[in-house]
């Protein structure tokens, strides 16, 4: 007995020791972050003093200076760089460590992948003449890190091999692919045209209108939608920077002309034929080079005109209404909002003698005609149909606004026309059946009798 606790004794004791020992090691011991920043720097540069960057692929070779703080592509072509993406590059340059040295005195630079590097990133600082090469060479065994060294020395170094990818751009991955030059940031006239339609919206007061085909309003979100597209997409391939020949890409009498407008600033873009999968042929006008989009920005103006087209019959939201006027046959209803200090907002029906009303009907009411939607459009401006069956003018918002829609009925076909819109709206028969039920209602129970 006395044995055994003898050994757990021991035991005991060399778990402290190793326990002890493990502590005040790992103690000593840098953190992640500090043994980052003990790392060497591979060069002593900032990034904002870089102004001049060569980057040589096997397969391409682009030279990039920076004027008044932006970059641009002066060799093989000339373009605007794309900023986010050189950025990153002059600051991976910066910050770039060695992870490891491996030959400080190399008489054999092919073994690393370094006598004919894959990658080469020169730049220049702009307080010196003397440029800088980073060679970039083979991986290492372990696949996380890259062999590189400095042009002019023949010093060995490891370098983490995303790093390498980073700095791996083409010339078309440092160019700026936007669509349309110059970019717009506040646009207020949009106009595009194919074979069969031309259509164009202006914002005013913060709210489309078309203006072509019709005068109406438009889907504010498509068009929001239409403009946020044309910003975003990108260019997917250069075909050609100097075409001998639009008509092989139906850009010369293009399938759809875009034309964007902002102050006194505007950009023409041309779709022309399908390219490779999903993709369609594109100009912009202000140059000369045909690229490539992805088929989406097509199919999104090539829709008819009345996908464009507002389909709530009325502006009004339920809480923005502040009068309500029903006309109908024979009879009409007025209907106000006023603020009751100690009930709030209250609806009271002010054209004829007055009686405490329902407010819950009233805003299920309004709910119902604010959720009227057209089911298509029709181009008549006078339809010969029967007398109008009901007015309904709602006024609302801060500054005042006002709707004032006509409701016409043939057959069993309801009629919505519009005032300050082209041509009228066919609604839902029984949606616009419910919200009369509802009027006829509540006019009714609006009512009092005069003594």
């Amino acid at each position: 007995m006395m044995g055994r606790g003898r050994s757990t004794l021991i035991l005991f004791i060399v778990f402290v020791s190793l326990a002890s020992y493990s502590y005040f090691i790992e103690q000593k011991r840098p953190s992640r972050a500090d043994a980052e920043s003990a790392k060497e720097r591979a060069f002593s540069v900032e990034s904002e003093n870089i102004a001049e960057l060569q980057i040589n692929l096997i397969s391409s070779q682009t030279h990039l200076e920076k004027r008044d703080d932006t970059w641009h592509i002066t060799d093989p072509t000339e373009a605007t760089a794309d900023a986010a993406t050189v950025s990153s590059i002059t600051s991976s340059l910066e910050s770039l460590n060695i992870e490891r040295v491996v030959q400080d005195n190399s008489d054999n630079l092919a073994k690393f992948g370094l006598g004919k590097p894959r990658l080469e990133v020169t730049f220049r600082n702009g307080d010196t003449s003397d440029p800088t090469t980073l060679l970039v060479g083979d991986d290492a065994a372990t696949g996380s890190n890259t062999y590189a060294t400095i042009k002019g020395s023949d010093r060995v170094f490891l370098i983490a091999a995303s790093l390498g990818e980073g700095f791996s751009k083409t010339t078309f991955d440092l160019r700026d692919k936007a669509i349309l030059q110059p970019s717009l940031n506040a646009v207020d006239q949009l106009t595009w045209s194919s074979k069969d339609n031309q259509i164009e919206v202006t914002r005013r007061e913060g709210t489309w209108r078309m203006v072509q085909p019709w005068n109406a309003y438009a889907e504010t979100a498509v068009i929001d939608g239409l403009i946020s597209q044309l910003r975003n997409t990108s260019m997917q391939s250069i075909v050609t920077s100097n075409p001998s020949n639009l008509l092989s890409y139906n850009l010369a009498e293009p399938l759809v002309a875009i034309t964007v407008g902002g102050g006194d600033t505007s950009a023409t873009l041309h779709l022309g034929n399908e390219a490779d999968e999903n993709m369609r042929h594109a100009r912009d006008l202000s140059r000369s080079l045909v690229f490539t989009v992805n088929a989406s920005l097509f199919d999104a103006f090539a829709k008819p005109p009345a996908d464009y087209r507002r389909k709530e019959v009325f502006n009004f939201q339920p809480f923005s209404a502040t009068h309500l006027n029903i006309e109908g046959r024979e009879t009409t209803v007025t209907y106000e909002k006023r603020q009751d200090p100690e009930t709030g907002a209250v609806w009271e029906q002010v054209n004829i003698p007055r009686k405490d009303i329902d407010q819950t009907r009233i805003i299920d009411m309004l709910s119902r005609l604010s959720a009227l939607r057209a089911k298509r459009f029709i181009d008549f401006k006078k339809p010969h149909l029967d007398p109008p069956e009901t007015i309904v003018t709602v006024r609302f918002g801060e500054p005042e606004r006002e709707d004032r829609v006509t409701f016409m009925r043939s057959n069993n076909t309801v009629y919505a026309l519009m005032a300050n819109e082209d041509g009228g709206a066919v609604v839902n028969t029984s949606e616009f059946e419910e919200v009369i039920a509802m009027i006829d209602v509540q006019s009714t129970a609006g009512r009092t009798s005069s003594p």
